[in-house]
C-alpha cells in the first residue's frame, strides 16, 4: 500500500524529514515578513476588470479629474461648526499636515476654509476695484459740488484782499463777477469733458446764489473775510445754514441742482449722497464730523459706507470693506492674498463678506451646520495612502492641542477603512491565534493526559502555517492579491483541520502501542490506516477550498487558493513530520501520564458512546424522522432569508473610520458620500474653451433629467446641472464673454479631457452598499436602454454606470454565476474522492447529504442569532463560503468514523457490529478533534469584524453538530438501514469484499443496467441543456426568481407546521418496514426460515463448513499473524487489504460475554 511505503520511508529517514521541514520554514521567513504588502482590505478591489463598473472607473481615471478612492476625509462634529474653534482647528490642521514630512504623498488639503480663502482673495481684489471706482466717482462729485465753490471762493478772497479795506455794494458785485470769470478757466481745466456743461451751469448757479448773500450797503475786508468766512458763506449757499430754521431760496442749491442735472440713476445717487455728506465748512467742530470734501478720511468713510449700504453689509463686513479700502490705490495681488489670509483667520463663516454657493458649501458643511469635512487628496503614485493614516491622526490630535480646541474629529475614507481593518485584523490574529493554540493544548492535553503530546500538533501545524504564509506572499506577488480574511482564516483553518490530522495519527499510534506492538510497528500501522482516512479527509478539504479558486470573485479566489495550499501543507506535515516525531521520541510524548499500558480496558458497553450506539440501534427510525423534521424548517429559513451587500456594515462601529462614516451619513445623507455616475462617451465635441455644442447638450440634459426622475435618485449633477440645478446653456450665445467663461468653468468637472466624454453624477437616497441602492442602480442601468432608444446621439454613444454601488452589484452578479460552478465542483470532487477512498457509491452520497443537513441547521441558527439578537443580516458571500468550505471540513469526522467501520467490515465483522464498535472506539478521539476544530473556528467570534463572527459561529455549530450529533446518532442510523448498500460499488472500485450472502442475491439483468444507464445519461444531458438555457435566458432567470420568491413568501408558520407533520408521517411510513408477525404466523415463519437456511447451505465439495469447534489457522500478513473470526456461516476469505486487529478483538469480547 502507498501509505505503508510512506510510513517505512519516514521511519527510516525520520531525522531527514525533520530537517527538511525546518529548512522549509527558514526559507519562508523573508516572505512571511512581507506578506502584509500583498494583502487587500476592500472587496471591490476584486471586481472583474471586464465588469461595467471597472470599465467605467478606468475611463474616469483617464478622462476626469475625480479622486478614485485615494482621498482621506477628516470629519469634525460640533453643535455649530461655523464658529472660531472649528476655524482655528481647520487652519492649524492644514498647516500641520503640510509640515509633516512623514506624509510624503499628500497632494492637496481642501476644506471649506480653502474655498473661503479663494473667495476672499477674489472678493478683496474685486471690492478694491469697485471701491476705488466709487472713490473716483466720489472725487468727481465733490470736485464739482464743492471744488467749484472752493475755486470761486479762492478767487473771490484774493480779489477782496487786494482791494480797499472799506468795500461798498457795487465793489462787492464787481468782485463777484470777476471771481466768476477767473474761476471758470480753472474749473474747466479740472473737469472732464462730459461734465463741462454741468460744471458751467453749477458755477453760474453758485455765482447767482452767492451774489444774493450780500445785503449790506458797505463792508470791510474784516467783515467779508474774517467775521463771516467766505467758506461759511459758500457752505450756506451749497448746503444751507444750520443756524436757520427757514432757508432762503438761494441757500442749499447743490442737492437740487445735481438731482435734476444727472440723468444716470446710480451716478445721481452718488452725487446726491456726496452733496449731503461732505462740507465746505463746519459750524460745530466740537460735536459734528467735519467731513470736508477733500479730506481722505472723510472720503474713505463715505465710499465704504456707501458701498456697504449697496451690498447690505453687516457692521463686521463694513469693517472688512474699510480694510480693503485701506490697501490704497496701488494695491496688488500680494496685498490681496495677505489681507484674505488675515480676514480668514480673524473672522468666521458667519461674518465673511462673501459666501460660496449652497452646492459648494454643502459639500463640506452639513445642512444642519453640525458636521464639517476636510478632504485630503493623495498622489496616485507613491506610497499607499493607507500608510499615512497613523500620521494623519497624530496631526489631528496635535492640531486640536495647538488650536486649544477639543473637537470630536474622525479620520475616515477608503485608506482609513483599509488601515483600520488591517489594524483590527492584526489584533484579531494576536487575539485569536494564542487562544486557538491554548485550546488545542488544553483539549489534547486532557485527552492524552499528557503535557508533551499537545506540543506535536501545535509545533507541526505552526511550521506549516509559517510555510503557508510564505507561499501566500508568492501567490500575492505572482497571481492575485490576497484578501485580509486570510490573516485570520488561514491559521484558524490550518490549526483546526491540521490538528485533527495530527491528533488522529497520534491517537492511532497510542492505540497500537496499547495493543502491545513495537514503536516502529505502531508508527507504520498508524500511518497505514489512520493515514488513509487523514488523506481522504484532507483531500476533501483541499477540493472544497480549491473550488473557490475558480471563482470569478477575486476575494473567494484568493481565499480558496491560499487555504487550499495551507491545508495541503498541513496534510503533508501530518503525514510526514508527525510520524517522524513519533519515531524519534516514541512514548516520551505522552509524559507524564504515559500510554497507560498497565490500565485495564473499560468494559464494553459502559461508555457514553457505547450507550449511544445501542440507543441508535434501537431507535434509528425515530432519529431519522427527527432529523428530517428539523431539517425542513431549517432549510426553509435558509432559503427564505435575505443576505446583505452592505460591506460597510462589516466594519465595526468601534473603529474610527466607521464612526466617521456614520457621522458623514448623519450629516450629509447616505447618497452624497459615494455617488453613482454614468459615463457618456459621445462621438462629437461637447464643450471647448470658448464654445459649447448646444445640440449635444440637449441630449445630455435629457439623460440627466431622465436619471433624476428615477425613484431613489435624490439629485443629479452634470454638464447641464453643474451645481445640481439646470443652467441656461441654450442661451449661451446671448451671454457676454465673462458669463460664457463662467458657464464653461462650471461644466469642466463633468467634462472628459477629450471634450467628448461627459459624466452624469447621481446622488442616491440610500446608503451605497444597501440592497435599496443596488435596486436603484439597476433602474439607472435599465433607464439607459430606454433613453438610448429615444435619442440619436445617446444611441451612438457608449454609456456605462460606475461607482461603489455599481461595483458591489457587479461583484454580486459575478459571484452569483460562480455559485453553481463552485458547488458542482466541490460536490463532484468530494464524491469522487470518497468513492475511491471508501470503495462505495452510496456512502459518499450519504456523507454529503448528512453534512448538508448540518450546514442547513447551522445556517438557520446563525440567521436566527444574528437577526434576532444582533440585528444584522448575513453578508452575501457567507452562504457560498460556508457551503463550500464545510463540505470539505465538515466531512472529517464522518470520514474518520466510516473508514473505521469499513476497516472492521473488511476484517470480517457484520455491519451492525462494526458500526457499534466503531462508534464506541472512535467516540473519544473524534469528539476531541471536533472540539479542537470547533474551538479553533469558534475563536473567530472574538473578532470585531462581523463577517468573521458569522463565519466563526457557523463553522463552530457545523463542527459541533457533526462531531457530536450527526456522527454519533444520524450516520449510524442511516448505515444500519442501508446494510449492503453502504459498501456497494461496481467492479474494482469496491473495497469491501462481497460476502457469501451477497453472492446469493441474483444479479441485475444486463438489459436493466443498460436501460438505467441510458435514462441516467438522458436525464444528465437534459439537465445540462436546461442549465445552459437558464444561464443565457434572462427571462427564464427572472421567472425562476419570481416564482421562488412567491413560493418562499408563502411558507408561513402554519404551512411549516403542515409540511413538518406531513414529512414526519411520510418518513415514518417509508422507514417503518413491514408489520411485526403475529403469534399465529410463527409456524409459517419457521418454515420460511428453514427453507432459507437450506438454500444457504453450501455444497460439501466446494465450501467447507467452519464450526465452532474448528481451530482456525492464522493468516500471515506483512504486519504479522491475524486471528480469524469464528463464524458458523462465513468461510475463510483473505482480503487483499491490510487486515486490522479489530475483528479478533471483537471475537474475544464475544467469547468473554458468552
Amino acid at each position: 500500500m502507498l501509505f505503508t511505503r510512506l510510513a517505512r520511508t519516514i521511519i527510516k529517514h525520520n531525522r531527514a524529514v525533520f530537517v527538511i521541514w525546518l529548512v522549509a520554514l527558514a526559507l519562508s521567513v523573508p516572505a512571511i515578513l512581507q506578506v502584509q504588502s500583498v494583502i487587500v482590505y476592500t472587496e471591490t478591489a476584486y471586481n472583474p476588470k471586464t465588469s461595467e463598473s471597472s470599465i467605467a472607473q478606468s475611463i474616469v481615471s483617464k478622462e476626469f479629474s475625480i479622486s478614485q478612492g485615494s482621498s482621506v476625509v477628516v470629519v469634525m462634529t460640533s453643535t455649530d461648526v461655523r464658529g472660531n474653534d472649528v476655524r482655528d482647528f481647520t487652519l492649524t490642521l492644514n498647516k500641520t499636515l503640510h509640515n509633516d514630512r512623514s506624509i510624503t504623498n499628500l497632494s492637496n488639503v481642501t476644506s471649506i476654509y480653502d474655498i473661503y480663502y479663494q473667495l476672499l482673495v477674489g472678493y478683496t481684489s474685486v471690492v478694491h476695484l469697485q471701491l476705488y471706482q466709487e472713490k473716483n466717482l466720489t472725487s468727481l462729485a465733490t470736485s464739482l459740488e464743492f471744488g467749484i465753490p472752493t475755486t470761486y471762493v479762492s478767487q473771490w478772497t484774493t480779489l477782496v484782499n487786494s482791494g480797499p479795506f472799506n468795500i461798498n455794494q457795487s465793489q462787492v458785485a464787481a468782485y463777484n463777477q470777476k471771481a466768476n470769470q477767473s474761476a471758470w478757466p480753472i474749473i474747466a481745466s479740472q473737469t472732464p469733458q462730459a461734465y463741462q456743461s454741468i460744471a458751467l451751469a453749477y458755477e453760474n448757479l453758485f455765482y447767482q446764489s452767492w451774489n444774493k448773500t450780500f445785503s449790506a450797503v458797505t463792508y470791510t475786508q474784516t467783515q467779508l473775510t474774517i467775521v463771516t468766512p467766505p467758506l461759511a458763506r459758500a457752505q450756506n449757499v451749497t448746503k444751507g445754514s444750520p443756524l436757520l430754521v427757514t432757508q432762503p431760496v438761494y441757500y442749499n442749491v447743490t442737492t437740487p441742482f445735481f438731482t435734476s442735472s444727472i440723468t444716470d440713476a446710480s451716478t445721481r445717487t452718488m452725487f446726491v449722497g456726496a452733496a449731503r455728506f461732505f462740507n465746505l465748512y463746519n459750524f460745530c467742530p466740537s460735536t459734528c464730523p467735519n467731513n470736508y470734501w477733500n479730506d481722505p478720511v472723510a472720503i474713505q468713510t463715505f465710499v465704504t459706507n456707501t458701498f456697504s449700504k449697496t451690498v447690505n453689509a453687516t457692521p463686521t463686513q463694513t469693517f472688512i470693506i474699510s480694510e480693503i479700502y485701506s490697501l490704497g490705490t496701488s494695491a496688488g495681488f500680494t496685498d490681496f492674498t495677505t489681507l484674505a489670509g488675515t480676514l480668514l483667520r480673524n473672522h468666521n463663516i458667519k461674518s465673511y463678506p462673501i459666501q460660496p454657493s449652497s452646492d459648494v458649501y454643502t459639500q463640506f458643511v452639513s445642512g444642519s451646520n453640525d458636521t464639517m469635512l476636510v478632504i485630503l487628496d493623495f498622489k496616485t503614485t507613491g506610497p499607499d495612502p493607507k500608510n499615512s493614516i497613523a500620521s494623519t491622526r497624530a496631526d489631528v490630535k496635535q492640531a486640536n492641542n495647538l488650536s486649544n480646541t477639543d473637537l470630536l474629529v474622525f479620520v475616515t475614507g477608503a485608506p482609513a477603512f483599509n488601515y483600520d481593518i488591517e489594524t483590527e485584523s492584526i489584533r484579531d490574529v494576536e487575539r485569536i491565534d494564542p487562544i486557538t493554540i491554548v485550546l488545542i493544548m488544553v483539549i489534547v492535553g486532557l485527552f492524552f493526559a499528557s503535557v508533551a503530546a499537545p506540543l506535536i500538533p501545535v509545533s507541526a501545524i505552526g511550521i506549516s502555517v509559517g510555510i503557508a504564509f510564505g507561499l501566500v506572499y508568492i501567490i500575492g506577488t505572482t497571481f492575485t492579491s490576497v484578501h485580509f480574511l486570510i490573516l485570520t482564516l488561514l491559521p484558524v483553518a490550518m490549526f483546526g483541520a491540521g490538528s485533527d490530522y495530527c491528533i488522529f495519527l497520534v491517537s492511532r499510534y497510542a492505540e497500537e502501542r496499547r495493543m502491545g506492538r513495537g514503536k516502529k510497528d505502531s508508527v507504520e500501522r498508524a500511518v497505514t490506516w489512520a493515514g488513509e482516512s487523514i488523506a481522504t479527509s484532507g483531500a476533501t478539504v483541499v477540493i472544497a477550498f480549491g473550488s473557490l479558486a475558480i471563482a470569478g470573485f477575486g476575494m473567494l479566489r484568493s481565499i480558496g487558493i491560499a487555504v487550499m495550499i495551507g491545508i495541503s501543507i498541513a496534510l503533508l506535515v501530518a503525514l510526514t513530520l508527525v510520524p517522524a516525531i513519533l519515531t524519534m521520541f516514541g512514548d516520551k510524548i505522552f509524559w507524564p501520564g504515559g500510554l497507560g499500558l498497565w490500565r485495564k480496558k473499560k468494559a464494553k458497553g459502559n461508555s457514553y458512546y457505547a450507550r449511544a450506539a445501542k440507543f441508535t440501534a434501537k431507535h434509528s427510525k425515530l432519529i431519522l424522522i427527527v432529523a428530517l423534521a428539523v431539517s425542513l424548517p431549517a432549510t426553509s429559513t435558509v432559503l427564505s432569508s435575505q443576505t446583505s451587500h452592505d460591506l460597510i456594515s462589516q466594519v465595526p462601529n468601534s473603529l474610527e473610520s466607521r464612526a466617521g462614516y456614520n457621522s458623514m451619513v448623519r450629516g450629509f445623507g447616505p447618497g452624497t458620500i459615494t455617488p453613482t455616475y454614468t459615463i457618456v462617451q459621445t462621438p462629437v465635441l461637447l464643450v471647448t474653451d470658448n464654445w459649447i455644442n448646444v445640440t449635444a447638450l440637449q441630449s445630455l440634459s435629457y439623460a440627466e433629467n431622465s436619471t433624476l426622475s428615477i425613484p431613489g435618485v435624490s439629485k443629479v449633477y452634470g454638464l447641464t446641472h453643474p451645481s445640481g440645478d439646470p443652467i441656461p446653456y441654450s442661451s449661451f450665445g446671448q451671454l457676454n464673454t465673462a458669463q460664457q467663461q463662467a458657464m464653461i468653468r462650471s461644466m469642466k468637472p463633468f467634462l472628459g479631457s477629450d471634450e467628448k466624454s461627459a459624466m452624469v453624477w447621481a446622488n442616491l437616497s440610500d446608503e451605497p452598499y444597501t440592497d435599496q441602492a443596488i435596486s436603484t442602480l439597476t433602474k439607472i442601468r435599465q433607464n439607459i436602454n430606454s433613453i438610448q432608444s429615444n435619442d440619436r446621439l445617446l444611441a451612438a454613444s457608449s454609456m456605462l454606470v460606475g461607482g461603489e454601488t455599481a461595483s458591489v452589484a457587479d461583484l454580486a452578479n459575478s459571484s452569483a454565476s460562480d455559485y453553481f460552478n463552485m458547488t458542482a465542483l466541490v460536490l463532484v470532487g468530494v464524491f469522487v474522492v470518497l468513492m475511491i477512498a471508501l470503495g462505495s457509491i452510496f456512502t459518499p452520497l450519504r456523507l454529503i447529504f448528512t453534512i448538508l443537513l448540518s450546514i442547513s441547521w447551522a445556517m438557520a441558527a446563525v440567521i436566527y442569532i444574528f437577526h434576532t439578537y444582533i440585528g444584522m443580516e448575513l453578508i452575501w458571500i457567507l452562504p457560498i463560503m460556508l457551503l463550500v468550505i464545510m463540505l470539505g471540513l465538515g466531512l472529517d469526522y464522518d470520514i474518520f468514523l466510516v473508514t473505521r467501520i469499513r476497516e472492521y467490515v473488511v476484517g470480517g465483522a457484520k455491519d451492525d457490529e462494526a458500526i457499534e464498535t466503531a462508534v464506541e472506539r472512535t467516540g473519544g478521539i473524534i469528539t476531541a478533534t471536533g472540539l479542537v476544530t470547533a474551538g479553533a473556528f469558534g475563536t473567530m467570534m472574538l473578532s470585531q469584524i462581523p463577517m468573521l463572527q458569522q463565519l466563526g459561529l457557523a463553522f463552530f455549530i457545523v463542527v459541533i453538530l457533526d462531531a457530536t450529533i450527526t456522527r454519533v446518532y444520524l450516520v449510524p442510523s442511516i448505515m444500519r438501514h442501508m446494510k449492503r448498500l453502504n459498501w456497494w460499488a461496481p467492479g474494482r472500485i469496491r473495497r469491501v469484499p462481497i460476502t457469501p450472502e451477497e453472492k446469493l442475491i441474483p444479479p441485475i439483468p444486463m438489459r436493466t443496467k443498460l436501460t438505467v444507464t441510458v435514462e441516467t445519461l438522458a436525464i444528465l444531458g437534459l439537465t445540462l441543456v436546461l442549465y445552459l438555457d437558464y444561464i443565457n435566458n434572462q427571462y427564464l432567470q427572472g421567472f425562476v426568481s419570481q416564482t421562488n420568491a412567491k413560493l418562499l413568501a408563502g411558507i408561513n408558520v402554519w404551512t411549516g407546521v403542515i409540511l413538518g407533520v406531513t414529512s414526519f408521517l411520510t418518513t415514518y411510513i417509508l422507514l417503518r418496514g413491514k408489520p411485526k408477525t403475529s403469534k399465529t404466523d410463527w409456524p409459517h415463519l419457521l418454515r420460511k426460515v428453514g427453507r432459507q437456511i437450506g438454500n444457504l447451505r453450501p455444497r460439501r465439495a466446494s465450501m467447507p463448513i467452519i464450526t465452532a469447534t474448528s481451530i482456525p489457522s492464522p493468516i500471515m500478513s506483512p504486519q504479522g499473524p491475524v486471528a480469524v473470526t469464528e463464524t458458523p456461516l462465513q468461510p475463510m476469505t483473505q482480503s487483499q487489504e491490510q487486515p486490522p486487529t479489530t475483528p479478533s478483538d471483537l471475537s474475544d469480547e464475544k467469547k468473554q460475554q458468552s
